[in-house]
């Protein structure tokens, strides 16, 4: 396995539709095929199961990222997924709640219903993460898949 330390844009991470910590939420389902984790539709399901369930506490992180900006020891560990418009997509593999909590927030801030200082919003601009790649096998130790 190798990983890489750097940055990247929120708008680059796709949540991972397929996050252990669905699988207790009632009528939960498995997205089945990999190619379409990427797609609108499967994003904004994930985005709402971690908006709309209680026990993730999407709202306190939120107001913790808006308080205090993106801490970069809370990096995310992601792995490459594809590329759109000429630009890198990375699978979240850990840190789901952090990437919707940004998501989230710059949606908000975009739409004028949030307003970030402006210290919070540059340390949103490019999110510290780590970028694994090898075989699944040597990922698990990032993930409980």
């Amino acid at each position: 396995m190798e990983t890489e330390v750097t940055k990247v844009e929120p708008e680059q991470l796709l949540l991972d539709p397929n996050n252990y910590r669905f699988l207790d939420i009632a009528g939960y389902r498995k997205v089945a095929k990999r190619e379409r984790f990427g797609e609108e539709g499967v994003q904004a399901k994930a985005l709402d199961l971690l908006i709309s369930n209680q026990s993730f506490d999407l709202e306190a992180l939120r107001d913790s990222i808006a308080s205090n900006g993106f801490v970069p020891l809370d990096q995310l560990v992601i792995e490459e997924y594809d590329e759109q418009d000429g630009k890198k997509r990375y699978l979240v593999i850990e840190g789901n709640r952090r990437a919707a909590a940004v998501k989230t927030l710059l949606k908000d801030q975009n739409d004028g219903s949030v307003d970030l200082d402006e210290r919070i919003q540059k340390s949103l601009e490019k999110l510290p993460v780590i970028i694994v790649s090898g075989e699944d096998t040597e990922k698990t130790i990032f993930t409980r898949r």
